[in-house]
């Protein structure tokens, strides 16, 4: 390795433990109150999924010259995981992503707090993840190959998502 490249290298790591270093203090500080408003870190897994929960609503869209409107919150709703889903194994699909109880098995559902934190331990595998929204499930994200808001987990590893409840915002 170059001398510059461990000079820079270094300095990199010094950075990240100062960082480090500095959230450490903050959430000392964060930890000690006890205000309703304190933000705790989402809960986590060795395997399986963790990941938030959030709604978003009004203009989205960004222009040049100004911010988007909506809000993006935080919301306590209940996440369920199923075996990987694909299209054709919704039972009737409504407007807006909002589905029937899917065909493939439900593997867990748990809450998540208000944060919209929640962490879930699974098995390896492919799975594909709801939230119960209006009485239905639902799920708007989709790959290539038709499987519903895919997660894969892998031994060892989480994988760490983020939920977008969207259907009441404009982009």
């Amino acid at each position: 390795m170059k001398r510059s490249s461990q000079i820079s290298l270094v300095w990199v790591m010094v950075g990240l433990l100062l960082a480090l270093g500095s959230n450490a203090q903050t959430n000392k500080k964060t930890t000690k109150k006890t205000s309703k408003s304190t933000v705790l870190p989402c809960p986590l897994v060795k395997q399986g999924v963790t990941g938030k929960v959030v709604f978003k609503s009004g203009n989205m869209m960004p222009t040049i010259d100004q911010k988007p409107t909506g809000k993006t919150e935080s919301v306590a709703r209940e996440v369920f995981i199923f075996k990987v889903t694909k299209m054709n194994d919704l039972i009737s699909k409504t407007d807006d992503n909002f589905y029937e109880k899917p065909k493939t098995k439900l593997v867990a559902s748990v809450w998540t707090k208000k944060s919209g934190c929640f962490a879930v331990h699974l098995p390896e595998g492919e799975y594909s993840v709801f939230v119960k929204e209006k009485g239905k499930y639902y799920a708007n994200s989709f790959d290539g190959d038709g499987k519903v808001f895919p997660v894969k987990v892998t031994e060892g590893l989480a994988s760490d998502i983020v939920f977008e409840i969207n259907y009441a915002a404009v982009y």
